[in-house]
C-alpha cells in the first residue's frame, strides 16, 4: 500500500551541514557524519517518505503497479523529472553497491540481519526502529528516523504535524467512527493485518478502535495473521476492508 497522505509536499530548502549523529535501530547503531546525497530506498514504501522530505532517491524498491519508476500518482509531482533506478525482487547487495549510495534506507523492506551486515559495509544503513518487526513501525517513527538520518528533523516534524492535523480534521467530521471496530483483511489467504500494520494504523488514526480481536491471534510485532477458517469471528467488525 502506498500512502496518499505523503503527496502534498512543499519545496524544502537544502539543510545545513550536519553534525555527526548516531541512530539506534533493530540491528544496532548506525553512524552518519554528513548529510546524505545519494539515497537508495529498499523500503517498499520508503520513497514516499523520502519525497515528502524533499529528497529524491537515486534508486527505489518496486512493489507493484504500472506507474513510472514505481511512484504512484500522488507523489509524481514530488518526483518531478527524476528517473531513479528501480530495484526489483530481493535485495541485491552487488547492485546496490554499484549505485554508490551514502545512505541505504530499509525501514519497511524485510531486511535481515545478514542483509544489514553486508549493506552497512557499503554505506550507513537504516533498518526498522528499535523493537520493531519488518513491517510494524509507525509512520511517525519512520519519518522521524529518516529526518534524523537526512539532517531534516524540522521538515520531518512538519510532515508529521500536517498529517496528524489532517487525521484530526477527519475524526472531527466523523465522530460516529470513534471506537468502532475495524479490520483490513486480505481475502486470498483469509488473513488480516494487526494493529501494528500501517493499514490498520490508518484506520486507528481515523478514530476506529485498535484491532484487538486480530492481535489476540498472533505475537508482538507481527503485521499479518492468517485467520483459521473454522473461526472467522475476528472479522465480525463494524468496518471490514
Amino acid at each position: 500500500m502506498r500512502w496518499f497522505w505523503l503527496a502534498a509536499v512543499a519545496c524544502l530548502a537544502t539543510p545545513l551541514a550536519a553534525e555527526p549523529r548516531q541512530i539506534e535501530h533493530r540491528y544496532g547503531t548506525t553512524e552518519i557524519d554528513a548529510t546524505p546525497e545519494r539515497v537508495v530506498s529498499l523500503s517498499f514504501i520508503g520513497h514516499d517518505f523520502l519525497l515528502s522530505l524533499g529528497v529524491t532517491p537515486v534508486a527505489l524498491r518496486y512493489w507493484y503497479g504500472t506507474h513510472p519508476y514505481g511512484v504512484w500518482p500522488w507523489a509524481q509531482e514530488a518526483l518531478g523529472a527524476a528517473e531513479p533506478v528501480v530495484l526489483y525482487g530481493e535485495i541485491n547487495v552487488e547492485q546496490i553497491a554499484n549505485l554508490k549510495p551514502d545512505l541505504i534506507v530499509g525501514q519497511w523492506s524485510g531486511m535481515t540481519a545478514n542483509d544489514y551486515r553486508f549493506l552497512s559495509q557499503i554505506a550507513p544503513t537504516l533498518p526498522p526502529p528499535v523493537g520493531e518487526g519488518d513491517y510494524s513501525a509507525a509512520w511517525q517513527d519512520m519519518t522521524r528516523q529518516l529526518g534524523l538520518a537526512l539532517n531534516r528533523e524540522g521538515e520531518a516534524e512538519e510532515v508529521i504535524a500536517r498529517l496528524e492535523g489532517r487525521f484530526a480534521t477527519v475524526r472531527d467530521a466523523h465522530p460516529d467512527w470513534a471506537g468502532k471496530s475495524s479490520v483490513v483483511a486480505w481475502p486470498p489467504r483469509i488473513g488480516a493485518y494487526t494493529s501494528k500494520d500501517l493499514r490498520s494504523r490508518f484506520l486507528t488514526d481515523l478514530g476506529f478502535a485498535p484491532q484487538s480481536q486480530v492481535d489476540a491471534l498472533i505475537g508482538a510485532n507481527a503485521f499479518f495473521v492468517t485467520i483459521p477458517q473454522e473461526d472467522l469471528s475476528a472479522l465480525d467488525v463494524d468496518l471490514l476492508l
